[in-house]
């Protein structure tokens, strides 16, 4: 879990270095952090893109 979308965005999609280039075809992403709706449907179809799916678990009560 991270803190906010801009930490879920390096965590994920970081070229060098994130999760996303490591998931192969088939994978499940698990994303449990609070986040936007709008960027939880960005990194969707980012994940989309690379034959993975995302489930979003996201934990509530760290903000309002």
């Amino acid at each position: 879990m991270v803190s906010n979308d801009e930490a879920s965005g390096e965590v994920w999609l970081d070229t060098t270095n994130g999760a996303l280039a490591g998931m192969g075809a088939g994978a499940i992403a698990i994303e449990s952090s609070t986040l936007s709706p709008t960027w939880i449907r960005q990194l969707a179809r980012a994940i989309s893109k690379s034959g993975a799916g995302l489930l979003d678990a996201m934990v509530s009560g760290s903000t309002p």
